[in-house]
């Protein structure tokens, strides 16, 4: 629904005209529906977790880790939105030490690529088959930035394990570098000024 915003009014204080030659008086105002509560309910997960990690994929959400009463949460679950339901899913043996400082990477294809925290691994997650590839060995890496590039990861910072970022500045890397997704190759791209940590 589009609604005509007035001058003086609080989508417009001003009165002035938009940088794009339109008057205020034909502005839109882009409206959304919302539940009364201000959310859809949606199936419970399987455990109960605080600050997990959260990442979309194609037909729902990957959920992994996170903190409960009794500690970490080493387990990982799958949101199906079309169904409004969550699985709880097989894990590796390699991603049962947790996840904390593992990086979620959102690939071209729709696939998740986890990369470090307490395993110096990569692995991938399939939405498709709710499935996550063999692991595959690569140097550690905590609290990390990472993004997409073509078919590697771009990571930026960190530590070489989770007790080291919190141990103190001096674990922190100035590092960036290069994993391809496909072998965990890893390429040493430059350092930055200040080392720093996610």
């Amino acid at each position: 629904m589009r609604l005509p915003v007035q001058p003086g009014s609080a989508g417009n204080p001003t009165g002035d005209d938009s940088d794009d030659g339109t008057t205020a008086s034909a502005e839109d105002v882009r409206l959304a529906m919302i539940a009364p509560e201000g959310a859809c309910r949606t199936a419970d997960l399987a455990q109960p977790r605080a600050r997990p990690t959260v990442i979309a994929t194609p037909g729902g959400a990957l959920i992994i880790g996170g903190e409960s009463s009794d500690g970490p949460v080493i387990s990982a679950e799958f949101y199906d939105a079309n169904t409004g339901t969550v699985e709880a899913l097989a894990l590796p043996s390699v991603l049962t030490q947790g996840f904390a400082g593992t990086s979620a990477t959102r690939l071209a294809d729709g696939r998740i690529a986890l990369l470090g925290g307490p395993q110096t691994a990569l692995t991938v997650f399939d939405a498709d088959t709710r499935t996550f590839s063999a692991p595959i060995l690569t140097e550690p890496n905590a609290f990390h930035a990472a993004m997409r590039l073509g078919d590697q990861l771009f990571v930026a910072g960190g530590c070489a394990n989770p007790d080291g970022c919190i141990a103190g500045a001096a674990a922190v890397r100035r590092s960036t570098r290069t994993i391809a997704v496909a072998d965990g190759t890893v390429s040493p791209r430059g350092n930055l000024a200040t080392g720093r940590a996610a």
